[in-house]
């Protein structure tokens, strides 16, 4: 699991050049840290504020001069794991030169599968449109890293946003069902998941 270090080292890796006070810092990182650990225990919903703000030993006051209610919280743990798993992606990637869409889906897998401990986490959060919708950014990174821009730039403005909700989805589902079932899943079928995915929503288009 995540602690309250790697989520300050991660905001001021986000600030470097800038003046920063590193006691705001910390103590977002500690109630990063803090709602992490409550969600393995309960779910988003039953978290009070005052548990967020005890666990993490800060004021009420710190919580909201920061953030606006849980769910911004909840947000930001969720671009801090992703942001740290697609820089874990893109690494792995360039690495190995030459690899096939397919080959770069099975090592996403990979990637994901070394932080499942915390991706579980996330998951277990009972507002699955506020998981979706930060999930939006790393879905394009990942269709980014898979050099998929070229079928973006065929599509109109509406297509386009209809392709990553399309694609955030269907990414979330296939993530969770991959990382619940582990034991079942490899990374070869993951991947011929969501080629297939993919590919079938490219088929409806050409077919408009």
């Amino acid at each position: 699991m995540y602690s309250a270090s790697f989520f300050i080292g991660n905001e001021m890796e986000g600030l470097l050049g800038e003046k920063v006070d590193v006691r705001i810092v910390k103590s977002m990182g500690y109630m990063q840290e803090a709602l992490m650990v409550l969600l393995k225990e309960k779910s988003l919903n039953e978290i009070k504020i005052k548990e967020i703000t005890d666990t993490a030993y800060v004021s009420r006051q710190t919580f909201y001069a920061h953030y606006d209610n849980k769910n911004t919280l909840f947000t930001s743990c969720v671009d801090i794991v992703f942001d740290r798993i697609n820089k874990k992606i893109i690494k792995r990637i360039n690495s190995t030169e030459q690899l096939s869409n397919r080959k770069k889906v099975e090592e996403i897998f990979e990637v994901f599968k070394e932080n499942s401990e915390e991706l579980e986490v996330l998951f277990t959060v009972d507002n699955k449109d506020l998981l979706i919708e930060s999930m939006r950014m790393p879905t394009e990174l990942v269709l980014k890293t898979l050099n998929m821009n070229g079928i973006m730039l065929e599509l109109n403005v509406i297509q386009q946003k209809i392709f990553i909700d399309f694609m955030t989805g269907g990414f979330f589902m296939m993530l969770k069902a991959g990382l619940m079932d582990l034991e079942i899943m490899t990374s070869e079928e993951w991947a011929n998941q969501m080629m297939f995915l993919f590919n079938m929503f490219i088929d409806e288009q050409e077919k408009e």
